[in-house]
């Protein structure tokens, strides 16, 4: 009987305050958002990656048929790409 008592002064209390759950509600969604985050980040790194891949070989190309300087004409571009 004394138990009984005391959870209903005490004990009660714990199951009828809520603001816990608030706290824990955001700390799962901060936790989404920064797994979505992290995903989305490394699956764009891998896709940028070849993306200026690409540009970086385009530019590498492109300053290959340039002439040296405007004197030039390009005829003498045969010592910068190999």
């Amino acid at each position: 009987m004394k138990v009984r008592a005391v959870y209903r002064r005490y004990g009660g209390r714990f199951w009828m305050h809520d603001s816990g759950a608030v706290a824990t509600e955001y700390a799962f969604i901060i936790a989404f958002i920064s797994i979505v985050a992290a995903t989305g980040m490394s699956l764009m790194g891998i896709s940028l990656s070849g993306f200026y891949s690409t540009i970086g070989s385009s530019l590498a190309e492109a300053s290959c048929s340039m002439p040296d300087n405007a004197s030039d004409n390009g005829k003498n571009n045969s010592n910068k790409c190999k």
